[in-house]
């Protein structure tokens, strides 16, 4: 019976373990490479400008987190003073041009848009929604020297980002990327 008893509390022991590592498993840590030239903001996305950068995996849908999102591809780098985003999303075939709203256009929410969720280490949140034609709409306190340049393509659009950080000094950055596909189907994904 003893013997049993430790192979019982054993057990227990392990899933509880398995349970807590599963948890921590869901906040992925990524690293990205040091570059030594700055990205030009332009939305091209030149070969020779994110060639060593970090590709990050498939984003993940967010009504069905096991399905994942493989026409949004996203790239990061930095340098001594800037983090750097590269992405491609590539849309459905029949509907490749985005949905852009203009500014002044408050009724009509169905714009194709990115978000961008930013967290220093001492916990200072940063939200950036952009859509294709380059407008970039920051909330209260997000750093205003943020450059955004968006390139409709024949597939959908692409996008650079450049973030005033300094990596080294200022420590890590959590961050989310969102793509918030409003047409011609509702469809959210995240990394």
């Amino acid at each position: 019976m003893n013997g049993m008893r430790k192979r019982c509390i054993y057990l227990i022991i392990s899933i509880l373990l398995s349970l807590i590592a599963i948890g921590k498993a869901n906040d992925f840590v990524y690293g990205i490479p040091q570059v030594q030239t700055e990205v030009i903001v332009d939305g091209e996305l030149q070969e020779r400008e994110w060639f060593f950068s970090a590709q990050f995996p498939a984003l993940h849908r967010v009504d069905n987190w096991g399905e994942s999102d493989t026409g949004t591809k996203l790239k990061m780098q930095y340098d001594s003073e800037n983090i750097y985003l590269a992405f491609k999303i590539n849309r459905p075939l029949g509907f490749e041009s985005p949905q852009i709203v203009p500014p002044d256009e408050t009724l009509n929410f169905t714009e194709d848009s990115i978000r961008l969720v930013f967290f220093d280490k001492n916990g200072f949140r940063q939200e950036l929604i952009g859509n294709a034609a380059s407008e970039l709409k920051k909330t209260d306190g997000s750093n205003s020297n943020i450059q955004y340049q968006t390139k409709i393509t024949n597939t959908g659009w692409q996008g650079e980002v450049r973030i005033p950080y300094n990596l080294q000094l200022e420590g890590e950055l959590w961050f989310n990327f969102i793509n918030e596909q409003e047409t011609p189907v509702i469809s959210y994904s995240s990394l």
